[in-house]
């Protein structure tokens, strides 16, 4: 996208090193134990919509717990659906935080693609 090569530089031999250190798909391991909340509208020209899919991959590989939520059609700033958008956060953040939540125990239960919590869902 225009964002990564203004900071990076157009995709090259001297910018690869760049590049690579920058791929947050090397890193999704690093979320196993992370609350993540993806949100990408499909018509996004800011942030191309392909990143995410390959994030996304890279965290299913992983076996990473996240939630995503698509929007079809829309743009970087979602404005078709700014309302279901803020709904969704606002709900991920309560969850979040509200430590005596249900999910939230099972997930503080959670190692790397292992379930702790006897008889919960993995």
């Amino acid at each position: 996208s225009g964002y990564t090569e203004r900071y990076l530089g157009i995709k090259s031999d001297k910018s690869a090193e760049a590049y690579r250190r920058t791929n947050v798909t090397q890193l999704a391991a690093n979320f196993w134990n992370k609350d993540l909340f993806l949100v990408h509208g499909t018509a996004d020209d800011n942030v191309h919509y392909q990143n995410t899919a390959q994030l996304v991959k890279a965290l299913v590989l992983e076996n990473i717990d996240f939630e995503f939520m698509t929007y079809p059609d829309d743009s970087h700033g979602l404005t078709n659906s700014q309302v279901h958008v803020f709904q969704r956060i606002t709900t991920f953040l309560v969850d979040t935080f509200n430590r005596t939540s249900e999910r939230r125990r099972l997930l503080r239960g959670r190692t790397h693609g292992v379930c702790q919590a006897p008889g919960g869902p993995c």
